[in-house]
């Protein structure tokens, strides 16, 4: 069978595992949008990711890009391929105008034949945004794991790598920061938290709009988490061969998302033998079935200290850490086995 995958960032493993995955199942894959926009390779099927990343000036200099992505599944769809769409965010990521990138989201959900989501609420929630999806064929899909760029390092090489104090309870708050994930919120939750020893360790490109004096804030805001409230702020992407050593320097790891359909930290964390206390938000709980994890009331401070409170007590107690179980159902070949059946049943 032959696959075209529409988005091709290999930094976040989740594309490279998905291609391995199809791979593994003998089949044929080609990754791009410029594939997508410019080539005459007739795929069994094309899968999209994150419909906005299909926004592409330099593809689509001379007409309004929905309208071309209309054209370009279309033409697909001629050739005989079946569109597949993996559902990741309720809302488009800002990279565009607000009405550009809806009008992009929502063509690529009208012309899909099968929706995978990462979780059974995603189903509820996409259908009540979009109704016209209703009828559309809808299926369950894992996540799936990060081992495809797992590297196992010693807690005391990382935290010496990561300058970091060996006896501290290190709270780990990773990827990139964009405003729906409430680093305000994540920063109250921690500063009144009750322990002797916490330090936040904050580390992804900040994703927020800026000027001169949003900068010099956001300076400060360093200065005086790093000396006062013992915060640590990375605010770089963070390479994928270095990963491995903030999971690893990390006792637990936090989200504060006020809003959100699946969390991609969610499998790195239990990939990493990292437990977890989030919102209870999206598909997040049902991401973290099989795995060490508390949920807290989104935007809740005071549920969120009781999810902390809780989860340290539970770490004390020396919970099984072994994470196959979870790896086992949260397997790519499952994830790849799942979306064949179900395109495979299509009319």
């Amino acid at each position: 069978m032959k696959i075209l995958i529409t988005h091709d960032d290999v930094v976040n493993g989740y594309i490279p595992s998905l291609v391995k995955g199809y791979q593994n199942a003998q089949c044929e894959v080609v990754v791009g949008k410029v594939n997508f926009y410019l080539s005459n390779y007739k795929p069994d099927i094309l899968h999209i990711h994150w419909p906005e990343n299909l926004y592409d000036k330099n593809c689509v200099p001379f007409e309004k890009p929905d309208n071309v992505i209309k054209k370009r599944i279309k033409w697909y769809k001629e050739q005989g391929a079946k569109i597949l769409l993996t559902v990741h965010n309720l809302q488009p990521h800002d990279k565009i105008k607000r009405k550009t990138r809806r009008n992009i989201y929502e063509s690529v959900l009208e012309h899909s034949d099968i929706i995978i989501h990462h979780g059974r609420a995603s189903i509820r929630l996409m259908k009540e945004e979009y109704p016209k999806i209703e009828k559309k064929t809808h299926i369950v899909c894992p996540h799936g794991h990060y081992l495809i760029h797992y590297r196992a390092v010693p807690k005391t090489e990382a935290r010496n790598y990561l300058k970091l104090p060996q006896d501290a309870f290190v709270i780990l708050n990773f990827g990139i920061i964009r405003p729906y994930k409430d680093f305000g919120l994540l920063r109250k939750i921690f500063r009144k938290w009750k322990h002797p020893d916490k330090l936040l360790l904050v580390a992804g490109k900040y994703d927020y709009e800026e000027n001169t004096l949003s900068r010099l804030h956001r300076k400060g805001m360093e200065f005086v988490g790093r000396y006062v409230h013992k915060e640590h702020f990375y605010f770089k992407r963070v390479k994928t061969e270095n990963i491995g050593y903030y999971f690893a320097a990390a006792d637990l790891l936090l989200l504060s998302h006020k809003e959100g359909l699946t969390s991609g930290l969610l499998p790195m964390a239990a990939t990493y033998s990292l437990p977890v206390v989030y919102p209870d938000i999206g598909n997040f709980k049902e991401q973290m079935e099989g795995w060490i994890g508390e949920s807290y009331q989104c935007g809740d401070i005071g549920s969120a200290l009781v999810a902390l409170d809780t989860i340290v007590r539970r770490m004390a107690e020396g919970p099984d850490m072994d994470n196959k179980t979870w790896l086992a159902k949260n397997s790519w070949d499952e994830h790849i086995k799942i979306i064949l059946s179900a395109a495979s049943a299509l009319r």
